[in-house]
């Protein structure tokens, strides 16, 4: 489901920049999305790629709307639904509607005439933020770590969901440029229309919305991490593929090149990605596996790290499963690391969660179990390694970075 809808947000941003700029557009939106960090949110089983699957359409009908008031409920519905399941699927998309918004501003300021049943349908989704608040509120009492500063902050995120697009951009616009210095005058055709500012707008609200985002998380206790400005990445593609298309218009045959050269390097990647998805290993933690071929008992496996426990306990086999254990302890998390968003979520969601290892609190463990493994890789929210050597415990080595034996004193 999650690829689905990768899929249909990629088909409506390139139909988007194709009824903007042209083709050659559509083809540059196709090639610079290959190239961002939205990629890898499309085969998760997580919210964004429905978010950016909801945005798009929402788009898709906005720039119908814009262009033609024919079939005005059809288009108006579409935009409110698409707002609405990029709203439902995640809290950090509140910011897309009112992009749109913005882009309906300029519409009525050069229109002069205010679109109502667009505004209405722009707003009405913001009735699904309402369900958010009782989270907003549950979460207040969660701690999820120190901040950044502003510039590594954005840095990073932007980073983060632009990948290579930016460098991509960068070298095929350098090489049109020189190509239509290149050409002589009289064979450089005159430039298409521009694309709808409507569409301009749009895009680059789009791709400011991280400063309202990060201006939201600079309050007490409110995480930030890259995937947060997601959207903003449809913003700078829609851009990026606009200018390399006006550019193309008149170096067209360096324009075919680059497009049919980079996307031979998108399918020799695509190949090569899939070829390597058809044959990777057996998922099951390495870790685990060494120490259950070194000591076939019941001796308990502690992990340090909560989502690598996730994850070991859902591939793990019956009998290593039942070994598994997880030391949550939101107290002592917050004391080390500064934050227990995942001690929390583990405490609160052991029961629904079907889990065949076991969450164990800290003082449990210890009266329990006085010798145990211990998996612990590092990680910047590992806490349990460090509260052991502190309460006196023995902590060796056992042929693994990340493999120890525990003798609790």
């Amino acid at each position: 489901p999650s690829l689905l809808r990768g899929i249909v947000a990629l088909l409506c941003l390139i139909r988007v920049s194709s009824r903007a700029g042209g083709k050659s557009a559509g083809f540059w939106a196709l090639l610079l999305f290959s190239a961002s960090g939205m990629v890898g949110f499309l085969y998760e089983a997580r919210p964004y790629a429905l978010m950016l699957a909801g945005a798009m359409v929402a788009w898709v009908c906005w720039q119908s709307r814009v262009e033609s008031e024919r079939f005005a409920a059809l288009k108006l519905s579409g935009l409110a639904a698409g707002l609405s399941l990029a709203l439902a699927s995640h809290i950090w998309a509140v910011v897309i509607p009112g992009c749109f918004l913005v882009s309906a501003v300029y519409r009525w300021r050069r229109t002069g005439q205010p679109d109502l049943p667009a505004l209405a349908a722009l707003i009405a989704p913001y009735t699904i933020a309402l369900s958010y608040v009782p989270l907003w509120l549950a979460s207040r009492r969660i701690h999820f770590g120190g901040k950044h500063s502003m510039s590594t902050s954005f840095t990073g995120a932007y980073g983060g969901v632009l990948n290579l697009m930016p460098l991509v951009w960068i070298g095929c616009a350098g090489a049109l440029l020189a190509a239509r210095a290149l050409l002589p005058r009289a064979e450089r055709p005159d430039p298409a229309s521009p694309a709808p500012r409507e569409d301009l707008i749009l895009a680059a609200c789009l791709c400011l919305s991280p400063l309202l985002v990060f201006a939201i998380t600079r309050l007490p206790n409110s995480p930030f991490v890259s995937r947060h400005i997601l959207p903003s990445a449809l913003g700078f593609t829609f851009l990026f593929a606009q200018s390399l298309a006006v550019l193309g218009r008149r170096a067209k045959w360096t324009a075919y090149i680059l497009i049919l050269a980079l996307g031979t390097a998108v399918s020799a990647h695509t190949l090569r990605v899939t070829a390597r998805g058809w044959s990777m290993p057996d998922p099951a933690d390495p870790d685990l596996a060494m120490i259950s071929a070194q000591d076939s008992s019941d001796e308990p496996v502690v992990y340090a790290n909560g989502l690598r426990f996730l994850a070991a306990d859902f591939y793990a086999s019956p009998a290593q499963a039942k070994r598994l254990i997880y030391v949550a302890d939101p107290a002592f998390a917050h004391h080390y690391t500064g934050a227990d968003s995942v001690d929390a979520a583990l405490l609160a969601g052991r029961s629904y969660l079907n889990l065949r290892g076991r969450v164990l609190s800290y003082d449990d463990l210890r009266s329990a179990y006085p010798h145990f493994w211990l998996i612990d890789d590092h990680g910047e929210w590992n806490w349990l390694g460090r509260k052991l050597r502190a309460g006196g415990a023995s902590i060796l080595p056992a042929g693994s970075a990340h493999i120890f034996r525990v003798l609790v004193r």
